[in-house]
């Protein structure tokens, strides 16, 4: 379960860096 939401965090930070960096 925390495994999960690690992994939807990651998800979610990598989008916003994303838009960061563009």
């Amino acid at each position: 379960m925390h495994s999960l939401t690690r992994s939807r965090t990651e998800r979610h930070t990598n989008t916003h860096n994303f838009i960061n960096k563009v």
